[in-house]
């Protein structure tokens, strides 16, 4: 659906000398070529995830990778931890764990 906006926009716009894929070496066209593939890889398999899993389970696996960068950041990056941060950090996961615990709730009383 885009290719014919980016390719009128590389034709007329994008005047660089890496944008003319003639003036550039092969392992740079190689690896222009092949990140479009490595960036729908992940897509494809998520989007193959999420129609197998229920949109509660989905909705709390999206806060993983956020929390992971902020843990990633605070322990190995030096990132300075503030209150407001730490915070923020707590409630998100406090609301998850209540989240949680009524599902499992509701999980039980349905099995009855």
């Amino acid at each position: 659906m885009l290719l014919p906006v980016a390719l009128i926009y590389w034709a007329f716009w994008a005047q660089s000398d890496t944008s003319n894929l003639f003036n550039n070496s092969w392992d740079l066209n190689t690896l222009l070529m092949l990140a479009g593939v490595v960036t729908t890889a992940p897509l494809l398999c998520f989007t193959g995830a999420a129609t197998r899993l229920k949109l509660s389970t989905l909705g709390f696996f999206q806060y993983i990778g956020p929390s992971l960068m902020f843990i990633l950041a605070i322990t190995l990056y030096g990132e300075h931890l503030s209150m407001n941060k730490a915070s923020t950090f707590i409630f998100i996961w406090a609301a998850l764990v209540v989240f949680s615990f009524d599902g499992i709730k509701y999980s039980k009383s349905n099995k009855k």
